[in-house]
């Protein structure tokens, strides 16, 4: 899992994210693949992302209103 997405990856990390990627020993994820799939299910758990994907079906803007106002 050597390439330049492993070298910069952990420095778009917040605190937590960078104290979650460090609990793993090293050399532990061996794929981009595996790194994104424990990410996800660690920080993304499904029914947040359910209850997102909801939010967004359902948005709804009045014909006056603008689409930011709406959103907010």
């Amino acid at each position: 899992m050597m390439n330049i997405l492993n070298l910069l990856f952990p420095f778009s990390l917040g605190a937590s994210a960078d104290d979650w990627l460090n609990s793993h020993p090293h050399h532990s994820l061996t794929t981009w693949e595996e790194v994104k799939d424990k990410f996800l299910n660690h920080f993304f758990l499904e029914s947040r992302v359910e209850a997102i994907k909801e939010h967004i079906v359902n948005f709804k803007q009045a014909p006056t209103e603008s689409l930011f106002d709406a959103w907010e």
